[in-house]
């Protein structure tokens, strides 16, 4: 259920999350729901984007448009945090459509635009699944490796492997934590498409990884 509490990835401590302002995605403790959350978590673990935790599945009312039209409302978080933002969907399957409604439209979409130009050239395996990047760090190697913990917008959850040619550093991975990316097909073989900085680049998953390794709990 969207409003049940839910212990925090980071913490432990039993989370409900509210919508606020521009649509944000904000936890609040689910024993004194009035007391925004605090993570406790140490800065030297690898970030993790805590609104990803909250069920998206079920679709809600546009708080914008005068009629109220049901929209899927997915958290993500824009390079600028001031920026933080929940897209909103008319349709989360492939073709994806954004409902582009809000506080300065067209501006919260561009990367998601982007990636949808990028899948529809055909290149990349299909289907094409929008998905949250939850937690990430980088491996140690002579070629850029990365542990990535993804949620998919329909619950799923992934831990993978992914190499590419895209070096990122601890801050660049900070930053990207939260963002909507694309996993592409389905089984060996899938890539990662990811917007950074206005250009697109691809990463190949390689093998399965263990979630304790970002500090995630079992269960996430």
């Amino acid at each position: 259920m969207p409003n049940e509490a839910r212990d925090c990835w980071g913490c432990g401590q039993p989370l409900i999350f509210k919508t606020m302002g521009a649509g944000q995605f904000v936890a609040f403790l689910a024993k004194h729901p009035e007391q925004p959350h605090s993570c406790r978590r140490s800065l030297k673990l690898p970030p993790i984007f805590l609104p990803a935790m909250q069920d998206c599945r079920a679709q809600v009312e546009c708080i914008f448009c005068k009629n109220r039209q049901l929209v899927y409302r997915i958290p993500a978080r824009n390079e600028m945090e001031q920026f933080d933002y929940a897209l909103q969907f008319e349709r989360v399957l492939w073709p994806w459509k954004i409902h582009n409604c809000g506080f300065l439209p067209g501006l919260w979409d561009y990367k998601l635009e982007s990636l949808k130009k990028e899948c529809s050239k055909g290149y990349l395996p299909s289907p094409y699944e929008l998905a949250t990047m939850v937690s990430g760090k980088s491996i140690l190697g002579d070629t850029p490796r990365y542990l990535v913990a993804l949620k998919s917008v329909f619950e799923g959850k992934i831990c993978s492997f992914f190499n590419g040619t895209q070096v990122l550093s601890r801050s660049d991975l900070a930053v990207l934590c939260g963002s909507i990316v694309v996993l592409c097909g389905i089984g060996k073989g899938r890539k990662l498409l990811v917007n950074w900085k206005n250009n697109n680049f691809i990463l190949d998953e390689d093998d399965a990884g263990n979630p304790s390794d970002l500090n995630l709990p079992s269960d996430w």
